[in-house]
């Protein structure tokens, strides 16, 4: 994630840590989604259990945007700007 904050291309976290370019896709979903939540309120633990991810995950990627929200502001945006997930039918069943 930190590679691709720093605006590198796909292409390029590939090489460097040699991950799948479905796996950097699936960590920057990951990602979109534990800052969406941030950004609407949400703690960490609902955060873990509304993204299946687990408690560590949600902190790195938390980190990384406290670190990386000015910095990789481009990209953050362009995250923040996708679709948003389906937050209110976990919601409910939280509360259930």
């Amino acid at each position: 994630m930190e590679l691709y904050l720093k605006v590198y291309e796909y292409t390029e976290i590939e090489r460097r840590t040699r991950h799948t370019g479905q796996s950097i896709k699936r960590y920057i979903i990951g990602f979109s989604k534990v800052v969406m939540l941030h950004s609407k309120g949400f703690t960490p633990d609902q955060i873990r259990e509304l993204t299946n991810t687990t408690e560590k995950v949600v902190k790195e990627y938390l980190e990384l945007y406290q670190k990386y929200g000015d910095l990789g502001k481009d990209r953050m945006n362009q995250l923040l700007s996708t679709p948003k997930i389906e937050v209110e039918n976990k919601k409910k069943e939280m509360s259930l």
